[in-house]
């Protein structure tokens, strides 16, 4: 008879056992060849990553006073309760009851009438005998979710550090953009008062259609920093929003002296589901399906319990101290649940269903993990290829206006190759800044994908 109850516990509570993902095999990673003892960049701390100055006392304000960051704490405040609720299950429950009843029966009957008054005063304890495991299962439950809510929070931080450091680098591409298209301008006004000078000197070919045509290309460059200035409000008002300020200008540095010392090396794909928080809250999540899913199973079983009560009753107030007005019962009992409309089997179902669930997000979730990795080295990759190819045609598109100018001046070209020319150039030198603006924009996501921002 004793191995009655054994082979019902073993039935009741599995032993929750990490899953196998074949997403984080070693040749996960398409364009890196990592070792078992290769460094992970996400083990550097933010303030080593980024070296600019201005950027750490953003992300460190950040942190302190974003409303996504301050709403995640209050999830880990409210988790916190729960496990606390948890931990509760394992002691009995007790309650104390005061009452004054007036006891009357029907006159119609013998004896009837007013009965009397009775005073009492009774206190209850109730012990549920954990054999099935469901206090258990269910304490484990509470505090994954208590540890799902920190590991979320940790994932919202790191998320933060990339957003702040991205919108940062966005600014100051801006910035560079800006530079450029004022340089521009300054040339292309050169150039419309060099045609004008040309025209009124009478040169041949030069006619008020050409000083026009630069006139109106002078005035498409005006309206491109027209442009890049509300970009540059506009972005400072979505970093104000990260750092949880009112809108204002943001200081920051300067795109091309920036440096980043850290090798990114991003390890072996396993260590994504120790780096990334995210990922770890997603197997939280799984061990809490899955202990709710045991819980679910014990509520079939039949349930021990132990409830004592005692107190003291008397028809006098001031009786109630004396030891004859005492009482006690002690009881113990076993509910069986036979027919409930199938309201339990549906609960056990349903958290089945769950556990499912979770272990389907959560390898969605380690294998979108790896893409987000491929793509930010492929990213980084290809912008670098980019970015030299891109500079050489803005070397040549520098030296060909420089040519035009001076050609220009002597009348040997028309003034169209000039147009051409300083209208490639701008295009160029707009399209370089946004390439380092990609590459950067690859090792932040980089970083941030392998795990890196936590510390």
């Amino acid at each position: 008879m004793l191995l009655v109850p054994i082979i019902c516990s073993c039935l009741a509570q599995k032993k929750y056992t990490a899953p196998e993902l074949q997403q984080v095999q070693t040749s996960a990673y398409r364009l890196a060849s990592p070792s078992e003892d290769s460094t992970n960049m996400a083990d550097v701390s933010w303030r080593k990553f980024f070296q600019d100055t201005l950027l750490q006392k953003h992300i460190q304000h950040a942190l302190d006073s974003n409303f996504d960051v301050r709403i995640a704490l209050q999830n880990i405040a409210r988790a916190a309760a729960f496990q606390k609720q948890g931990k509760a299950g394992y002691f009995p429950t007790a309650n104390i009851t005061p009452s004054v009843t007036r006891v009357g029966t029907s006159k119609e009957v013998p004896f009837g009438g007013i009965y009397g008054t009775r005073y009492q005063v009774e206190g209850k304890l109730s012990w549920e005998a954990d054999i099935w495991g469901k206090l258990n299962s269910q304490d484990k439950a509470f505090r994954a979710a208590y540890m799902q809510s920190v590991e979320l929070h940790q994932a919202v931080v790191t998320q933060l550090v990339a957003q702040v450091a991205s919108t940062y680098f966005q600014l100051m591409t801006l910035d560079e953009q800006l530079r450029l298209t004022n340089e521009n301008i300054e040339n292309r006004s050169k150039s419309v008062r060099v045609i004008t000078a040309l025209k009124e000197a009478g040169s041949v070919g030069v006619t008020a259609v050409a000083v026009l045509q630069l006139e109106a290309q002078l005035f498409d460059a005006k309206e491109t920093k027209s442009q890049l200035e509300g970009q540059i409000k506009i972005l400072e008002n979505e970093f104000c929003t990260l750092l949880g300020t009112p809108a204002h200008r943001v200081a920051r540095g300067n795109i091309d002296a920036q440096q980043f010392d850290t090798p990114f090396a991003v390890g072996i794909p396993v260590d994504l589901l120790q780096h990334r928080p995210d990922l770890r809250a997603a197997e939280q999540r799984v061990i809490n399906a899955f202990e709710l899913q045991n819980v679910a199973k014990a509520n079939m079983l039949p349930k021990f319990t132990i409830t004592a009560s005692g107190g003291t009753l008397s028809e006098q107030l001031g009786n109630l101290m004396r030891p004859e007005a005492l009482f006690f019962n002690l009881m113990g009992g076993v509910t069986a649940p036979i027919f409930n409309g199938r309201q339990l089997k549906t609960q056990y179902e349903a958290a089945s269903a769950e556990e499912k669930k979770a272990l389907l997000d959560y390898e969605k979730s380690v294998m979108n993990a790896g893409r987000e990795v491929n793509d930010a080295l492929i990213n980084l990759k290809v912008s670098q290829e980019r970015i030299d190819l891109k500079h050489q045609s803005v070397v040549a598109y520098q030296d060909a206006v420089r040519k035009s100018n001076l050609l220009l001046e002597s009348g040997m070209i028309n003034y169209l190759e000039l147009l051409n020319a300083q209208r490639s150039e701008l295009v160029a030198a707009l399209s370089e800044a946004r390439l380092k603006n990609i590459k950067y924009g690859a090792m932040i996501n980089l970083y941030r994908a392998v795990g890196g921002g936590v510390r």
